[in-house]
């Protein structure tokens, strides 16, 4: 009999692994890689401590903080088949294997939605990126490309408007769908030009790298773009396939926790990080929410 199952290696789920390991809670930790999404981040540098690091030296720290832990166990390449509920505990099968336990955390994160280009993914970090947070510092002085038309879109679009030289904002919809007020930001911004009604069909290569891309206008034209670097915020993808039958999601697929405790629809599981429905999606926060869910669990349990 463990105490808590997590699922997920990410920020929160390391996290959380930390300050049950700490409670000397017997925790196993089961995911297909360490460091999900926050490992790809080609340099954080709004992570606090750190300058500039690259995402996967960041989640390697976090990960080697937890392996000094004697009862924390982390099965890295398994992933969870079903969440089983019997009598007022869990069974969590992976593999052919059953692990019983008091208490799961849901901590897999979520993916970002990509185009579907070819060439996509051999391109990150070669010019393609998922987040002007991450990776803006490289946009600078140079022509970019933001794809979506959404908050997150037009987040990124001001933020690279601080570094890069200009900012095409290639919006496949009529119109943006931000905030009034980021908008106004963006009618306003001599550097964002924005497109509507578009859709990229290609990425141009040389060497491995970006050098430009092709789109469709909305008279069906094809256009072609120089740039060095595109960066896709078309939304993300939370991973709860697996877990749609065993706790209550919202209408974008993330799990509905309680504010304060992280409790799911389903007593006894909690879930943090990108895989919640919190409104920011940041490593930082995603830490943050792992410890408090740990500190939630950790209650949950002497109770």
């Amino acid at each position: 009999m463990k105490d808590v199952v997590i699922i997920g290696g990410g920020p929160a789920g390391l996290t959380a692994a930390l300050y049950l390991g700490r409670y000397q809670r017997k925790v196993v930790l089961i995911s297909d890689v360490v460091g999900g999404r926050a490992a790809t981040a080609w340099k954080v540098e709004n992570y606090p401590g750190y300058f500039a690091i690259p995402g996967s030296d960041l989640l390697n720290k976090f990960k080697a903080q937890v392996e000094q832990l004697p009862c924390v166990e982390m099965k890295i390449g398994d992933k969870v088949e079903k969440i089983e509920k019997v009598g007022d505990r869990f069974k969590v099968k992976i593999g052919g294997a059953e692990i019983e336990t008091k208490a799961v955390l849901l901590a897999a994160g979520s993916t970002h939605r990509k185009l579907g280009i070819k060439g996509e993914d051999e391109l990150e970090g070669k010019g393609v990126s998922y987040c002007a947070t991450c990776d803006g510092s490289f946009a600078k002085g140079k022509e970019v490309v933001v794809v979506g038309g959404g908050n997150a879109a037009c987040e990124s679009a001001l933020i690279l408007s601080k570094l890069a030289q200009k900012i095409t904002l290639i919006n496949n919809t009529a119109e943006l769908r931000g905030d009034a007020i980021n908008m106004e930001k963006i009618a306003k911004d001599p550097k964002i030009v924005t497109i509507n009604e578009a859709s990229i069909t290609q990425f141009k290569v040389e060497d491995g790298k970006l050098v430009g891309i092709i789109y469709k206008d909305k008279d069906q034209k094809e256009v072609t773009l120089k740039t060095e670097m595109i960066f896709i915020e078309i939304g993300q993808i939370p991973a709860t396939a697996a877990f749609k039958d065993v706790v209550k999601l919202n209408d974008r697929g993330e799990i509905v926790v309680e504010d304060r405790t992280n409790q799911t629809s389903q007593k006894g599981i909690f879930a943090a990080g990108d895989v919640a429905d919190i409104p920011y999606k940041q490593i930082v926060i995603a830490a943050g929410d792992g410890a408090q869910a740990a500190m939630a669990i950790n209650q949950f349990l002497t109770k």
